[in-house]
C-alpha cells in the first residue's frame, strides 16, 4: 500500500506550476527592480547635470535668484541649486555644492563654474550591498560670466 502511494505521488503533477513560478518569480522580480533602479540612477544624474547647468547660468548671467541687488551670492546659488533639484525629487545638501564665479573652463578665464555631487542610494535590497554607500555621481557645468 505504502508502495503504491508513493508511485502516485511521484507522477503528480498538480502543483508543479506553483513550483516553477516560485523558481522563476524571485529572478524575474530582482530583474524587474534592478530596471526601474538604473532608470531611477539614470534620472538622478541628467537632474544633477540640469541643475548644474542651471546654477552656472544663474550665476553667470547674474540673475536674481542667484545674485539678489545684481551682486553675486553663494548662499542664494546654493539655495537656488537646491531648490531646482528638490523640485525634480533629488536632494542635495549644501557640501554637494562647490561654486566658483571666477573660474577657468577649458583654458579660458572668466567663466562660472558649478561642480555638483551626489550619491545614489538604492532600495532593492542586494544592489544596496553591492552599492554599499551609494553610487557616486558628479556633475560639471560652465558659463561665460556677463559683464
Amino acid at each position: 500500500m505504502r508502495l503504491l502511494t508513493f508511485r502516485r505521488f511521484r507522477r503528480n503533477e498538480a502543483g508543479a506550476s506553483a513550483i516553477e513560478f516560485a523558481l522563476l518569480a524571485v529572478p524575474f522580480l530582482l530583474l524587474i527592480l534592478g530596471i526601474f533602479e538604473f532608470g531611477r540612477a539614470f534620472w538622478a544624474r541628467e537632474v544633477i547635470q540640469s541643475v548644474a547647468n542651471k546654477g552656472a547660468r544663474c550665476m553667470g548671467v547674474l540673475h536674481p535668484n542667484c545674485a539678489p541687488g545684481g551682486s553675486y551670492s553663494a548662499s542664494a546659488t546654493r539655495n537656488y541649486i537646491r531648490n531646482e533639484a528638490s523640485a525634480m525629487l533629488v536632494g542635495l545638501q549644501d557640501g554637494d555644492i562647490v561654486l566658483n564665479n571666477e573660474a577657468s573652463c577649458s583654458g579660458l578665464p572668466g567663466f562660472s563654474e558649478v561642480r555638483v555631487t551626489y550619491r545614489f542610494n538604492t532600495v532593492v535590497p542586494l544592489l544596496d550591498d553591492v552599492l554599499s554607500g551609494g553610487a557616486p555621481m558628479e556633475a560639471t557645468a560652465c558659463f561665460p560670466n556677463q559683464s
